[in-house]
């Protein structure tokens, strides 16, 4: 008797089930474009196709060729079919500050997508004022001299070290998370409690002098197995508006679904037709010595 209505329990179980469906037979894919380029090499953009729900993120790697077209201050810079090298378009140019670049590009039956922006018109000006031992962290104060003009900036920490494998030994960079006692970097619920690796920030309240600021990062974020740490490279970019603005949208949308001060929006960026950002920035990079 204890099988049957097991088996009848079951049955009514069954049958409550419903097929939900994810699909949407609205969805017109798109080209997406990670195309974040220094002003110190030439450009290298990543193209993939947007998917719907459920997709496998493997089947949006796009091959064979696409057509592209550069405009370089509103005049014809390239114009010609380039393959595509695990999902990388290797564009033949190299950006100079201050210039506009619009980039066009065709792939299959996708729309075609269309991207302008305008490359920064300085690197970073810096020095490093102190890089000091604090016992069971490092405390690193460096000075951004910022120009006349509006400036945008990053700045993340790796550190370079050995990793030793048997008798031999080979470099590894790693991200270095760090917190700060300033108040001008971007920030969101995760970079206030945890820190963050990268930080972002404009001269909005310092336009055309010299800012000091603070970074920490914690001794043990530089322990791993087997790996000797040889020094920490401090990396500042001047960022483009719209590089700039695609950060602010990403860090709005970051590590907050479901809470209470929670507020999604589209992530759009600078691609008509198109997902993704096409972006210029210039850098400066300084490697510190650890000190013992």
């Amino acid at each position: 008797m204890r099988l049957i209505y097991v088996c009848l329990i079951t049955l009514v179980l069954l049958g409550c089930e419903k097929e939900l469906q994810f699909s949407n037979p609205d969805f017109k894919p798109k080209l997406v474009v990670n195309g974040f380029v220094s002003t110190d090499s030439t450009a290298n953009i990543s193209l993939s196709m947007s998917t719907s729900t459920l997709t496998q993120p493997s089947k949006t790697l796009l091959g064979g060729k696409a057509k592209v077209l550069i405009l370089k201050d509103e005049l014809l810079l390239y114009s010609d079919s380039l393959t595509l090298r695990n999902g990388m378009l290797p564009v033949p140019f190299k950006p100079i500050v201050g210039s506009i670049y619009e980039l066009r590009v065709s792939h299959s039956n996708l729309p075609t997508i269309i991207a302008i922006d305008t490359v920064p018109l300085s690197k970073p000006s810096i020095t490093i004022d102190t890089l000091k031992d604090e016992g069971t962290s490092y405390r690193l104060v460096l000075k951004i001299k910022d120009h006349i003009e509006t400036n945008r900036y990053t700045i993340n920490l790796n550190f370079r070290s050995k990793e030793l494998q048997g008798i031999d030994s080979i470099s590894r960079l790693y991200p270095v998370t760090f917190t700060s006692s300033d108040k001008i970097f971007l920030s969101n619920i995760k970079t206030i409690a945890t820190g963050r690796k990268l930080a972002i920030f404009s001269d909005e309240t310092w336009n055309g002098t010299e800012r000091s600021i603070e970074l920490i990062f914690d001794k043990s974020l530089l322990e791993y197995p087997n790996v000797i740490p040889e020094f920490v490279e401090l990396n500042v970019k001047g960022i483009s508006k719209n590089m700039y603005d695609y950060y602010i949208e990403l860090n709005n949308n970051s590590h907050v679904y479901g809470g209470p001060l929670s507020s999604v929006s589209r992530v759009v960026g600078n691609v008509s037709d198109g997902l993704g950002a096409f972006c210029f920035y210039t850098e400066r990079m300084t490697q510190l010595k650890l000190p013992h």
